[in-house]
């Protein structure tokens, strides 16, 4: 292992080739764990670029390039999900449906959810923190609506008011990162990201839902926005 990492191997190639030396030589064989362990600890150390084959894959104009065999020969990391199988952490997602058909109740109930560590529509929930942007309701009515839900002191922290967007994703980064939320809740999308002028044009549209994945993989949150 020590003598591929000085040659510029990767954790990937050297994962499988102590898979394949354990499989054939060692009795008893090694966990999958302990391979991982060794092929880690073996990955901290640089490789010799003097032993560096020079038909290598290179790197040229800031790009790092894998072949297909060293890609698919690397594990794959395990998804964190704050709805199981359908909200990941670090992803972003839009509810969209007509006015008046119930998406605001449904994140409510997921925000609900997920500060409880509860089940959401059968599925389990990773519990921590949500933020919830309730930019076009007034204060009065979110406050009867989650006292109906029977919230109490859930850790549910709530915006009700206008925003102006390069504020506001500013602020909402930074909440999040000091609260370690999981879950951010925007409702509605175009409410916050007002300085899309039009909701057809793919380039503008692209743009602003950029700026939230970027924040949803700087902080590990997940974020949910609604749609009309």
């Amino acid at each position: 292992a020590g003598a591929m990492r000085r040659r510029g191997a990767g954790y990937g190639e050297i994962f499988q080739a102590l898979t394949k030396a354990n499989e054939e030589r060692c009795r008893p064989p090694l966990l999958q764990r302990e391979i991982a362990n060794i092929a880690r600890s073996v990955c901290r150390y640089p490789p010799n670029t003097s032993e560096l084959p020079s038909t290598g894959e290179p790197t040229k104009g800031g790009l790092k390039v894998v072949s297909v065999e060293k890609m698919l020969a690397t594990p794959d990391e395990d998804v964190r999900w704050v709805v199981d199988g359908v909200l990941n952490a670090s992803g972003t997602s839009i509810v969209s449906a007509k006015p008046r058909t119930g998406k605001s109740t449904w994140v409510r109930n997921l925000s609900l959810a997920v500060a409880r560590g509860e089940p959401f529509m059968g599925r389990p929930t990773m519990q921590g923190p949500v933020l919830y942007l309730a930019v076009e309701e007034i204060e009065s009515e979110v406050r009867g609506i989650f006292r109906a839900m029977g919230a109490t002191t859930e850790p549910i922290y709530v915006h009700v008011g206008s925003v102006m967007e390069a504020r506001v994703l500013q602020d909402m980064e930074a909440y999040i990162q000091a609260q370690k939320m999981v879950l951010a809740v925007i409702d509605p999308l175009f409410k916050v990201m007002n300085t899309v002028r039009d909701i057809n044009n793919y380039s503008e549209v692209t743009n602003a839902l950029e700026r939230l994945a970027d924040i949803a993989r700087r902080t590990g949150c997940h974020i949910c926005a609604l749609h009309h």
